[in-house]
């Protein structure tokens, strides 16, 4: 975890980590770094309980279904919000966030002023972007 120095104190600036397939998870690590966020770029799914750490990362975005073999993981990563990108809302994917705090499901296509506030509203960035 990375300590910066802000008016006097330090705080903790946590990673968001993406999982998503290439397109848009670069387009959203870029977008991330421009507002001041450290995006941390996951494709692949079995990669994620080796790769996130809930003392690294503060959010995670990941993309439904694509993601869907994480849902199943979230209740052991409490510490961590979550936002989960989906074309549509579906009683499958209710059901398996059901119970799970700290979850927000956006649609796509995505609105990214709306999707910018969600973020900066479940992590609010420490970096020089904000």
């Amino acid at each position: 975890m990375v300590e910066t120095l802000r008016m006097g104190a330090f705080v903790d600036v946590k990673k968001i980590m993406i999982v998503d397939e290439a397109g848009f998870g670069r387009v959203c690590c870029a977008l991330l770094e421009m507002y001041g966020y450290t995006p941390d770029y996951l494709q692949q799914c079995h990669e994620f309980k080796e790769r996130c750490n809930p003392d690294q990362h503060g959010l995670v975005i990941l993309s439904y279904p694509y993601g869907s073999e994480i849902l199943s993981e979230l209740p052991k990563y409490r510490r961590v919000k979550t936002i989960i990108l989906s074309d549509y809302i579906s009683s499958d994917l209710l059901a398996r966030i059901k119970g799970l705090s700290q979850v927000v499901c956006l649609t796509k296509p995505l609105d990214f002023g709306n999707f910018r506030d969600t973020i900066s509203r479940m992590m609010p960035c420490q970096g020089p972007g904000n």
